[in-house]
């Protein structure tokens, strides 16, 4: 398993708060634990493409830890979802800066719509991936290999990647992402700290999440209302 040092989270125009704020807050309480009991460095960032604040999907203002300055590498590179991310999937900084981590034998990971932005990037290529119903249709059409049932979240330590379904699936991956990289003991404190543990119990070890029920009428009408939003064409 790879070891993991420095995490960088990027923030685009319109990620999700959900998607961004909920990975953002579970990694920095890794990071103060590590430090606190284990007297380990963790380094984590919330870090944007251009100077300024960010504006999330509904509305809320961030601010960041810093700008990207093109030349750092995360160990885990980290790409939320949201409504911005079918821009930020035409956005050749960004497909750049995944496919900059990935060539030099870093971790990429992602939950809800943030996927289309790494399908986009290329490195997903064939491998076993989850995603959120909104996308998952037309993900399927153009080639993914998507897992049926869909699952929670999909880890590939092999491969580096780690994908996660929608927003009710970011907590128990972002926990379960701790676990596979930074250990069992640890994984399992971070996941009672935000009560996850009596909720998933040893499903957090493993590298795919719960199954997802379809509902496909439902889908249906959240892929009609956001899938060309979130993915669109090349």
């Amino acid at each position: 398993m790879k070891q993991i040092k420095t995490i960088g989270v990027i923030a685009y125009p319109k990620c999700g708060e959900q998607d961004t704020l909920t990975v953002l807050e579970i990694l920095k309480s890794l990071a103060w634990l590590l430090d606190s009991q284990y007297k380990t460095a963790l380094s984590v960032k919330l870090l944007v493409l251009e100077p300024g604040n960010i504006l999330m999907q509904m509305g809320t203002t961030v601010i960041p830890d810093g700008v990207y300055d093109g030349q750092e590498l995360f160990d885990l590179l980290y790409i939320p979802g949201g409504m911005g991310s079918g821009e930020a999937s035409k956005n050749k900084v960004i497909l750049d800066l995944i496919n900059k981590h990935y060539s030099n034998d870093k971790v990429v990971a992602t939950n809800c719509s943030g996927i289309s932005i790494l399908w986009r990037s290329g490195i997903i290529a064939n491998h076993l991936i989850t995603a959120p119903a909104t996308v998952s249709e037309k993900l399927v059409r153009e080639g993914a290999n998507l897992s049926n049932p869909r699952k929670m979240w999909i880890g590939l330590p092999e491969q580096r990647l780690w994908t996660t379904a929608g927003g009710s699936g970011v907590h128990g991956s972002t926990v379960a992402l701790v676990v596979q990289y930074f250990g069992e003991e640890v994984g399992k404190i971070v996941a009672a700290m935000w009560d996850a543990l009596p909720l998933f119990g040893d499903q957090l070890l493993q590298l795919q999440g719960p199954d997802y029920a379809s509902n496909p009428a439902y889908e249906k009408i959240v892929q009609d209302m956001m899938q060309e939003m979130l993915l669109p064409n090349k």
